[in-house]
């Protein structure tokens, strides 16, 4: 399998804040409050000049409830709208190695076409 470098673009990252805190309608300060910063800084993380720390960014996907993919690649992976598979999810996150191989040949079974 080949191996692809994935470069961060900081302009790019913080456009993608500066765009989608502006569709939520919320001002940078309100914004720095929510992450216990500055204003300054979340200025900074829109126009690039500064990175914004991993903690940061769990807490806008948080805020804004998009997946961190949105911020670092613009497309958003998070599923949306789908309360059924979200509770499966939340669901599968507390089931050991075992319970998952199983549930996972179950799926198989049931998700497997008939022979034509």
């Amino acid at each position: 399998m080949e191996h692809k470098t994935i470069h961060y673009n900081a302009v790019e990252f913080g456009r993608r804040i500066r765009t989608i805190r502006k569709q939520k309608k919320m001002t940078q300060q309100e914004l720095a409050e929510l992450l216990f910063l500055s204003e300054e800084s979340v200025s900074n993380f829109e126009t690039g000049k500064t990175m914004c720390m991993p903690e940061h960014v769990i807490q806008m996907c948080q805020i804004f409830d998009v997946s961190a993919d949105y911020f670092y690649f613009g497309k958003n992976y998070k599923l949306q709208g789908n309360d059924g598979i979200e509770r499966i999810f939340q669901r599968l996150k507390g089931c050991n190695p075992f319970e998952l191989s199983k549930i996972e040949q179950i799926i198989d079974i049931l998700l497997a076409k008939p022979a034509a």
